[in-house]
């Protein structure tokens, strides 16, 4: 605390949780990839007002005392820790400081469903009405899912531009094969809207 690594708010924080690799911390990996902020030392997630009871699991599983503060400009709410080693293994993942235009995952994460997941869910859109799945970002993360799609779906999307960034999207039955993967083998951590829409 002395030499401003953390806060008094962040001492209890599981400060080396992210230098694990298994489900949970590759599914808040992807979370962080995708609605995560690292700026210096600390890393912050903001969710739309429905999603606040996910930053509050975030905030449960890292342990840490920092409240989530609503902001008003932009209805939204937003989780903030102060914590180094978290911004330094963060790095693994590939989150880095303003990272919203050149964001590629590592092949690690790449492999994973469960990172996937975590990027669906802060990035991504699944269909109300019928089955769609579209991950939105840059170039990299978009072919970067492609190429974890193409391992087990026979689809021939590709990513295209989409203003100023980039989206691949699936429908129909390949859609579905996805949200299986992705959501139907009971994971642990998910964001309910888009869990109950999966299913």
């Amino acid at each position: 605390q002395s030499c401003g690594c953390v806060n008094r708010y962040a001492l209890n924080t599981r400060s080396t949780i992210f230098q694990e690799r298994n489900e949970e911390t590759l599914y808040w990996g992807g979370v962080m990839a995708s609605d995560g902020n690292v700026h210096k030392s600390a890393v912050s997630v903001g969710l739309k007002e429905s999603d606040v009871d996910h930053l509050y699991r975030l905030k449960e599983w890292l342990g840490a005392e920092t409240k989530i503060y609503y902001k008003a400009k932009t209805k939204s709410y937003c989780f903030r820790v102060k914590n180094q080693r978290i911004c330094e293994d963060l790095l693994e993942y590939g989150v880095t400081p303003n990272k919203s235009l050149t964001y590629d995952p590592p092949l690690f994460c790449e492999q994973s469903p469960d990172f996937w997941r975590g990027m669906i869910d802060g990035d991504g859109h699944i269909g109300k009405k019928r089955p769609i799945i579209s991950l939105f970002g840059t170039k990299m993360a978009c072919d970067s899912f492609r190429r974890f799609v193409k391992a087990f779906c026979n689809s021939e999307a590709n990513t295209c531009k989409h203003n100023n960034i980039f989206t691949i999207r699936y429908s129909g039955p390949y859609a579905i094969q996805i949200m299986k993967v992705l959501y139907g083998n009971n994971p642990k951590f998910y964001l309910d809207r888009k869990y109950e829409l999966a299913n």
